[in-house]
């Protein structure tokens, strides 16, 4: 059990005695709280300061030069101001990277009162936009914990669109780190050397806003392959597409997808593409994965400089600040700062986690931990370990609903719908002519179910694989599809339980709503995306086995033979990966 300072104990010690928790009970502050650490920063900015990035491929070529090394960099230092020393209360610091998308890079007036501008080939430096200046909030919060933080700007790759734009977002991470390992190897950065031998480049984080979280995940691939690769620890990706013809996948690192629901630019919610083909079952190598899908949240205002006057709350003189979500027609949403706060705890949680050691950070992730900072009740988890064994992924071609991964039976008798299929809206990487639903926002095949009044499904666990000992959780990922208008309406619950060989079951269905919600789809009309509504997303739910072993049920995990689902009135949803993991 992890508790965090600012949040109500429900649990009496006496409680937690009784319960066999109390050997559990850790206090740990939350991870966005402001840390010991004076914070220091610098400005990078060097006209011809990044060269050697080119079209690997030579069909669409250098489109323009990228040669400005344009950053803001936050650290740890012995005093706070601009250039002051690096703090010498520990040795090195971890490295944490953000880079922003694609937006307007030119302002008309510079910082003047106009809001008007674009993309140039040729900004004036006066009326270049910082657009990664609008992630100072976190890294300040991060430099301030001991963690060295730079936001580079992507200026000269801006006007530029097709493949290249991201295969150049991803080199220019790489072309940054390099730099970094020199600054801290040679001592040759421009402030002095202040920051010779105090990087851990063991250490590297990475965070990517929209073609920025296109971006992140290119490098994590490409540092593979690069002649001086970098220890790429983590990836976060901040509303990102999915464009490039190019698939860039997860291979090397835990990836963290941050998603808002009332995004009006990245309407079509391509980043869940992006999670569902990071690690597959089968892969040789495989780390967590999870998603917060943020109702409320829309696509700019995880960033200052593209946040409005109105939201901010203080005069954004740049212009493309805009309310991206404005046009959409919503029952509810997050103010920016709201949004900001999602931001700053779920990513200094994800960074302080993989950069810093910090283990019970993870239960924010799993949806245990529900940070007092954040407004909890309109984000909703889904949390993927490395160490999983699916039961059913789906991932059969042809597709058949009625064998599972593991070879076993499955029965659906009374579902009105029992079918596997595309879950797609659009762009797919899987082979044309699969039967398709269009309403899931996801690029993976999974099970479409619909009934007409309470039904079970049934899933067969062969002989070899019935020993599930050594996992903690039974977990699906599930979600409720609607038709015709946006109307509110309830979540959907599901009721699971495990049998073993001896036929011995849960004294009781796990309900999955008293573990994690499977929400109704978020209420969104208008936009560009006018098809975009009632998105069926797939939310993560984990249960507990000892749920099942409790009270003395009997039940064998070394000899689980099945697992059913059980449904309650009417409904259609959809069902992937169930799977037994940690």
């Amino acid at each position: 059990m992890v508790h965090q300072f600012g949040q109500v104990l429900a649990w009496t010690l006496a409680s937690l005695l009784l319960s066999g928790c109390a050997h559990r009970l850790w206090v740990f502050e939350g991870p966005s709280t402001l840390g010991p650490f004076p914070v220091g920063q610098v400005e990078l900015n060097e006209p011809n300061g990044i060269s050697g990035i080119t079209d690997p491929t030579g069909l669409t070529g250098p489109t323009q030069n990228v040669a400005l090394a344009w950053a803001r960099i936050m650290y740890p230092a012995a005093t706070v101001g601009t250039g002051t020393p690096v703090s010498a209360v520990r040795a090195r610091y971890p490295v944490a990277l953000f880079l922003h998308g694609r937006h307007f890079n030119c302002d008309n007036d510079g910082s003047g009162p106009g809001l008007v501008g674009g993309y140039s080939f040729n900004c004036p430096v006066a009326n270049r936009i910082p657009s990664h200046e609008g992630y100072n909030y976190m890294m300040e919060r991060l430099a301030s914990q001991g963690i060295f933080s730079i936001s580079i700007s992507a200026h000269d790759i801006q006007p530029g669109l097709g493949a290249w734009d991201y295969d150049a977002r991803g080199r220019l991470i790489l072309k940054f780190l390099d730099k970094l390992n020199d600054w801290t190897i040679n001592g040759t950065d421009p402030f002095g050397g202040i920051f010779k031998g105090k990087l851990n480049m063991s250490r590297i984080a990475l965070s990517g806003h929209s073609r920025g979280g296109e971006g992140v995940v290119a490098a994590q691939q490409l540092n593979k392959t690069s002649p001086t690769p970098h220890s790429i620890v983590a990836v976060n990706a901040i509303a990102p597409t999915d464009q490039n013809a190019v698939a860039y996948l997860m291979t090397e690192a835990p990836y963290f997808l941050l998603v808002g629901a009332r995004d009006g630019d990245v309407a079509n919610m391509q980043g869940f593409r992006t999670y569902d083909r990071a690690y597959p079952d089968g892969a040789a190598v495989r780390y967590p994965k999870s998603v917060a899908w943020v109702y409320g949240a829309n696509h700019n205002y995880f960033n200052t400089i593209w946040t409005d006057s109105a939201a901010l709350g203080t005069p954004n003189p740049w212009a493309g600040s805009t309310d991206d979500g404005g046009s959409l027609t919503v029952t509810q949403k997050l103010t920016a700062a709201e949004q900001r706060e999602v931001a700053l705890v779920t990513i200094m949680a994800f960074f302080r986690q993989h950069l810093q050691g910090i283990k019970a950070y993870r239960e924010i992730f799993t949806g245990r931990w529900k940070p007092a900072a954040m407004p909890n009740q309109f984000v909703f988890w889904t949390y993927q370990d490395s160490r999983r064994k699916a039961v059913d992924n789906l991932e059969r071609i042809p597709p058949n609903a009625t064998q599972n991964t593991l070879l076993g039976a499955v029965t659906a008798p009374g579902f009105t719908t029992f079918e596997e299929r595309l879950l797609n809206f659009d762009s797919s990487r899987y082979p044309p002519g699969l039967p398709t639903d269009f309403a899931f926002f996801h690029d993976t095949l999974g099970l479409k179910l619909a009934w007409a009044a309470p039904q079970t499904y049934t899933t067969n666990i062969p002989s070899p694989h019935r020993n599930v000992s050594q996992y903690r959780y039974l977990t699906i990922r599930a979600a409720k599809k609607v038709s015709g208008p946006p109307t509110a309406g309830p979540g959907v619950a599901l009721f699971i339980n495990i049998e073993d060989g001896a036929g011995r079951t849960g004294l009781v269905a796990a309900r999955s709503d008293e573990f994690d919600p499977i929400p109704h789809p978020y209420q969104r009309s208008g936009g560009w995306c006018g098809s975009c509504t009632n998105q069926a997303q797939l939310k993560g739910v984990r249960i507990p086995l000892r749920f099942f072993t409790k009270n003395n049920s009997g039940v064998s995990l070394k000899d689980i033979v099945k697992i059913t689902i059980r449904t309650e009135g009417s409904g259609e949803l959809g069902l992937d990966d169930i799977e037994f993991g940690r």
